[in-house]
């Protein structure tokens, strides 16, 4: 059965125009509109503020000890050594939380040299007499020098058990070194006045001479500076050589000599002391010697051989007469930078060990200004070693 073609393309448009007639009617075919959503809100989180700590900069401090040393706050019975041993004597030495440790069954404290360890030991005992801390047991290790042990006690608490050691650290100030400038007769108002704004302690040894006052310009002395009188003495080749006016001569009687020295002393009366830098004849004369050195006892003041002599009666004298004492040799002027850096160093290395010592230069222009940079370079190695640069009276006081 043949189909009429004419009849099939007549049904397919019918088809195509009911399907036309529809999507117009329902809307099948247009575009469907785009709904657009609201914006998401995102919640925005804020950190809360983080409380900084304040900043503790005194380690000695009791914010210091609770954040450091919490152990040692927690056990209320360790609370009575702890503020009526420990702290007070930590405080005395400038010690902070970094000298305390707890190691094993013994609390620790680690001193800094400079003191033996006996007379830390000393303090510690006098301390607990005075607080009614008692002392159970104590315990020296061999040598003793390195450690020390105690069992302490405070009415019923538990006992206390303490070690006392020595450091690496060295205690300030357990070492003193003083200057000294002598030759100071040529120099100028404006070297005078550069070594008298020095920003470190210097003694200056002036010759007054005979005259009645001593010269303007050292008058008044800023704090840290002193004053040493050149006591001129009879020389090992007088008469070819001469000491000077109002000097001092073996033959003369102690009686001339008092005078002439209360005349000295009359041109500046604030000095400290007596400094002879070439009178070696006199220095070995035992007579003169001890006229010059009983007049300093009995006035308190210090009397400083510089003549180098290898026969000086100085030492043996002072101890017979209670007079204080120093001897030194005197460094020639050296403009060698390096060389006066070295010899710096070895002398406050000595005193660092000894615990005492004076370096005694004279005078030649720029040493000031030489001076102060070696002193400021080597700020750090006097801190490591515990030195301090003092007037020469401070060794007399530590001494005494």
């Amino acid at each position: 059965m043949k189909t009429n073609p004419f009849f099939l393309r007549s049904r397919c448009f019918a088809l195509l125009a009911l399907l036309l007639s529809l999507g117009t009617s329902g809307n099948i075919f247009a575009a469907k509109p785009v709904h657009k959503h609201p914006p998401v809100k995102h919640r925005v989180i804020h950190p809360k503020p983080v409380r900084s700590e304040p900043l503790i900069t005194d380690s000695t401090s009791e914010a210091a000890w609770r954040k450091r040393l919490p152990w040692f706050y927690r056990d209320t019975a360790l609370s009575v050594y702890r503020d009526t041993l420990i702290r007070p004597l930590f405080k005395r030495y400038g010690l902070g939380t970094g000298n305390l440790f707890k190691r094993g069954g013994f609390i620790e404290a680690v001193l800094p040299h400079g003191r033996a360890l006996h007379e830390y030991a000393w303090d510690f005992e006098a301390l607990c007499g005075e607080t009614g801390i008692r002392v159970l047991e104590g315990h020296e290790f061999d040598p003793p020098e390195e450690k020390l042990e105690y069992q302490l006690q405070s009415g019923s608490l538990p006992p206390f058990p303490l070690r006392l050691t020595l450091g690496k650290t060295v205690l300030a100030g357990s070492a003193h070194m003083a200057l000294i400038i002598v030759g100071l007769d040529s120099v100028s108002d404006s070297s005078a006045r550069k070594l008298l704004a020095f920003p470190f302690p210097l003694t200056l040894a002036l010759n007054a001479g005979d005259s009645v006052t001593a010269p303007g310009r050292w008058i008044p002395l800023p704090p840290g500076k002193e004053a040493l009188l050149e006591l001129p003495m009879e020389p090992t080749g007088y008469p070819y050589i001469r000491p000077g006016p109002g000097a001092l001569f073996i033959h003369q009687k102690p009686t001339e000599l008092d005078a002439l020295m209360k005349a000295r002393l009359k041109t500046y009366p604030t000095a400290v002391g007596f400094a002879t830098t070439f009178g070696d004849r006199a220095i070995e004369n035992r007579p003169l010697l001890g006229s010059v050195l009983k007049f300093a006892a009995a006035h308190s003041l210090i009397f400083i051989d510089l003549t180098a002599s290898p026969r000086s009666l100085t030492a043996t004298l002072a101890q017979q007469t209670g007079a204080t004492t120093l001897s030194a040799r005197v460094r020639e002027p050296d403009s060698a930078a390096d060389r006066f850096e070295t010899e710096l160093l070895k002398r406050c290395e000595r005193a660092g060990k000894t615990g005492e010592g004076i370096w005694v230069l004279r005078y030649f222009p720029g040493l000031s200004s030489m001076l102060e940079a070696a002193l400021n370079k080597n700020r750090p190695y006097f801190d490591e070693i515990g030195l301090d640069w003092v007037p020469v009276s401070c060794l007399r006081e530590k001494k005494n």
